[in-house]
This record gives C-alpha cells, structure tokens and sequence, in this order.
C-alpha cells in the first residue's frame, strides 16, 4: 500500500487468468508437471501421447540432467484447419507443432490414431520447453541449432526425409555453414527444412562420437551466457569452422565438378604465308575490316583462344610491312615538326 496527500495506492496479489482455446471439448492426462490435452481419439489416445511425453521426459534429463520447474501444456489438434485458427496470422503452412517457450505452451497436429506422429511431434516440442527452462537467462542464449537439433534428436519417430535431404545437400556442396543457423532458418521451405536436418545431424554427431556429457557441458556454457564460440572451443577444442568440417567429413563427399575445356596453343597452318596480300582498309576476311582476328574456330570446329583466328585470318607479310613503314615514317615527320618549332621559338627570343 502507498499513500500521498490525495489519494491511497493499494497493491493487491497477482491474479491468474488461464486462455484456453474453448472450441472443443478437451480431454487431459498429467505426469511431471506436463499435461496434455486432447479432444478426439479417446482415452487410449491420451495414454498414449502421455506416455509419450513421459519417455521424451526421461531422455531430456539424461542428456540435459534438466527436470520440468515450470507447468507445460500440450495442445494436440486433430487436424491442420482446426490449429491453424489458434496460431498466428503469418505462420508457415507446413508447421505441424509449435511451441512458446516463454508461455510453457506447445500446439502440435496429430490425428486420433497417429501414434507415429505422436511420437514425431511430441519429444520434438517438448525438447523446446524443457530446454528453456533448464538455459534460460536475462544475459543471452543459445544457437538455434542446438535448440531445433536436439528436438530433431529426441524425436521417436524420425523425419524420414532428412537423410536424403541432407546427403543430397552434401554432394551438391549446398550444405549451411553452422555458424549460419546460431539466428535464425532461412525463410524457402526446401532450406528450412535442410537446415533442421543439418541440426539434427550435428546433436546426433555429438552425443554419438562425444557423449551425453558434451551436451550438458554445452548446456553450462549458455546457461552462463557465454558466446557460443567459447563454448565449442572449451568443450570440443576447436573453432565452430573447424568443428563444423569435423562433422561434414560424416557425410558424402561433394561431388567433382568436371573441369573446364582445355584451351591448347592454337597451331598456325604451314601454308599461312601463301595468301595473296590483304590491303588494308578493304573488305577481304572475316571479323574486323581488312583482318581476321575475330574468329575463333577452325575449319575442324576445333576451339581456338580469343584473339586467334583460323588460317587466312593472320595479317600478312605485305600488311605488316606496310604497317611498319607508315608508323616509321609518322615518327620522323612528328620529329622534323619539333625541330622547326624549337629553332622558330629560339629565334623569337634572341630577336
């Protein structure tokens, strides 16, 4: 309570108010601080996706040793029309599960039966809550391939595409640099989605080749605020470049691009001398008046380099002659008007 001279201020206690999507008649299973709500499928189809989010639960705190602090709520839609009209506006059309980290909320799409996609969607979303509870500080945070690659990690049921996406990418040296996904996804679908199997991949590379203990080590880095490049040089000992070449040796080498054309020095005919002399200024040959040099094909059709033209394209003797004495003789009368300039000029002075 706070008083001034005209009025009384009172502080009262913190109200909470719960917004729940009211269109349909949600059913609800708890376990661990998580609750999932469903509202078509069943109570055989809650068990299961409780269940599900059960084992995920388990795996998130061997890898992370993180538990559920905050409550979590699941969403599960049975279908696309009916989720899209609880997210935002400008959401992807193939977004199939979503989740607010900040809110301990995630919307997933599965319909009554679906138990692969249960399984899909469910430790994916989950993994996002999870780890933000367990990183989360005022000072920074994590890159965004940690995040979505250890939800892609945890999934049981894999997305069956991103091998041979991600193979493909690697052969055709269409790979994104790691240290590109710290920020953020490309927008294109086709990229997004290779860069969720990219992240995939490199969480599945660490804890495979480096252990669970990587994990968590890096986890004590961003919960500590520190730049990621710290981070992957204090638990890998490497820089992000270095360490990012580490894991795409894993994957197919890139494809050799086949070289380009060998351009060999063109060989000049025997008989390159035997042409009647071309006078210059006149229309004989090819390219350039008077002169062939802008052809660039033999009579075979084999390639020559620019600026190297087939037989009867070479000036002649004649030509180059004639060039030569006319530069000579340009020179000398260039020479005798200096002369008499300079004699005029020093004549002018003495007078």
């Amino acid at each position: 309570m706070c008083a001034t001279q005209r009025a009384t201020c009172y502080e009262t206690e913190p109200q909470l108010v719960t917004y729940q999507d009211t269109r349909f008649p949600w059913q609800e299973r708890t376990d661990r601080g998580v609750t999932v709500y469903w509202y078509e499928g069943g109570d055989a189809f809650g068990d299961e996706l409780i269940g599900t989010a059960g084992r995920a639960l388990d795996r998130l705190q061997a890898e992370l040793g993180a538990t559920v602090t905050d409550p979590i709520k699941i969403y599960i839609y049975a279908n696309g029309a009916d989720m899209r009209d609880a997210l935002r506006s400008n959401s992807v059309e193939w977004v199939g599960g979503q989740a607010f980290p900040s809110l301990g909320i995630v919307l997933g799409i599965v319909a009554p039966g679906n138990i692969a996609e249960a399984r899909r969607i469910i430790p994916h979303e989950l993994s996002h809550q999870v780890l933000h509870q367990a990183l989360d500080n005022p000072y920074g945070g994590w890159p965004l391939w940690f995040d979505e690659g250890l939800a892609v990690f945890n999934q049981e049921t894999p997305d069956a595409s991103f091998p041979v996406m991600l193979d493909e990418a690697a052969r055709n040296a269409e790979l994104i640099p790691l240290e590109a996904l710290a920020a953020s996804f490309p927008a294109d679908t086709e990229r997004a989605l290779l860069s969720y199997a990219q992240s995939g991949s490199v969480l599945a590379y660490i804890i495979n080749e480096y252990g669970t203990e990587a994990i968590r080590e890096m986890s004590d880095g961003f919960r500590e605020a520190e730049p990621v490049e710290e981070v992957i040089q204090d638990v890998f000992g490497k820089t992000i470049d270095e360490f990012d070449a580490e894991w795409r040796s894993t994957l197919p080498a890139p494809r050799v691009a086949p070289a380009p054309p060998q351009r060999g020095p063109a060989r000049a005919p025997v008989d390159r001398f035997t042409d009647e002399p071309i006078i210059p200024g006149s229309q004989t040959g090819r390219g350039l008046p008077g002169f062939g040099l802008l052809s660039q094909q033999n009579d075979d059709d084999t390639d020559l380099p620019p600026g190297v033209a087939d037989g009867g394209g070479l000036p002649p003797t004649g030509v180059l002659a004639f060039i030569a004495i006319g530069c000579a003789g340009l020179l000398v009368m260039t020479g005798i008007v200096l002369f008499v300039t300079v004699r005029v000029l020093q004549a002018a002075r003495s007078g």
